[in-house]
């Protein structure tokens, strides 16, 4: 399936046969996610958040329908930043020009060296953002966290993986990179955001901030995904500015989280219906059309099912439905 067969947590993270298979899934376990919430369940709080554990058990009954967990153990990889560092991970807004420029001139005055003032000066003034709090609050898991680890979640796969099955190779010369400065920078990222030993953890998790506040290191990251995964892109691109803006000061609440997750879930929605990935054909023995119309028919059932359509709307069209996210 996508993630993790709970009898074989450790093999083959991901298991789906196309990329539309692949999105289907994580649509659908983000929705259950949110719903398992909505019902009340709490696992969360008291999880255990060991390595190797579960991450979201995808095991199948006999009639190998996918059947969905609540997250409860989080492998560290797919830890957001803020349980990975320990305190609260929250964007502020920089420091304006004049500001920066009066910081300088005071450090400066004090006959401190340029380049040492400079950095002191923006530390200080984004330390002078932050909110204050006497008592360091204790980080616990909750709904913000599990929609920033789905992201990572999917990050890892587009990055790791090479297609159905496989792992991809991090080495030259193999058929996953052509060159020393490709396989240089993707195994970089794969280092900086997904070394879970003891001593990286921090480190990891600052890697996860500077990624979620800074859309230029944001696009260097996804510049190393596989060439199979590219359709995947635009799903990435959203999940990335959502998160951003979860996590402005006094964003990262409950209600907040829910609507991301609903906005992913509809956006995944929008591009299985309008054909927004590229690899549709890679099952063998059939062509992408007959995949894509598969998967748009079941899309189109599923805003059936949920009151999409208003009385007499277009229902065979590109999605003229009257639902919408709020």
């Amino acid at each position: 399936m996508l993630l993790a067969n709970e009898t074989h947590p450790g093999v083959n993270l991901a298991r789906f046969v196309t990329v539309v298979e692949l999105l289907e899934s994580f649509r659908d376990a983000i929705a259950e996610h949110l719903e398992e919430y909505d019902q009340g369940i709490d696992r969360l709080q008291t999880a255990t958040l060991e390595p190797g554990s579960d991450l979201c058990g995808m095991d199948c009954h006999e009639d190998h329908r996918p059947r969905k967990r609540i997250f409860c153990d989080i492998p560290p990889r797919f830890m957001s930043c803020e349980l990975l560092v320990g305190e609260r991970c929250e964007l502020v807004e920089p420091p304006s020009k004049e500001e920066r420029e009066e910081e300088k001139r005071r450090l400066y005055e004090q006959d401190v060296d340029e380049e040492i003032a400079r950095g002191i000066a923006e530390y200080e003034l984004l330390e002078s953002r932050k909110v204050k709090e006497e008592t360091p609050p204790v980080i616990v898991p909750d709904l913000s966290h599990d929609m920033e680890s789905f992201f990572w979640i999917l990050a890892w796969l587009c990055i790791h993986r090479a297609g159905p099955s496989r792992a991809r190779t991090f080495e030259l010369g193999s058929p996953d990179f052509s060159s020393y400065e490709a396989l240089k920078k993707a195994d970089s990222w794969s280092y900086y955001l997904y070394d879970v030993s003891e001593e990286h953890l921090e480190s990891a998790g600052r890697w996860k901030q500077c990624v979620l506040d800074n859309f230029l290191r944001f696009e260097d990251m996804v510049s190393c995904v596989h060439p199979y995964f590219r359709g995947i892109i635009t799903v990435l691109r959203q999940f990335h500015r959502d998160l951003h803006v979860l996590m402005w000061a006094g964003n990262r609440t409950h209600e907040n989280a829910v609507i991301v997750g609903n906005r992913i879930v509809e956006y995944i929605g929008k591009v299985l219906l309008l054909r927004r990935t590229q690899t549709w054909d890679e099952e063998p023995g059939r062509g992408g059309d007959a995949i894509y119309n598969e998967a748009r028919q079941r899309e189109m059932e599923r805003r059936r099912e949920e009151g999409w359509f208003g009385k007499g709307a277009d229902q065979g069209g590109s999605g003229g439905g009257t639902k919408t996210v709020q």
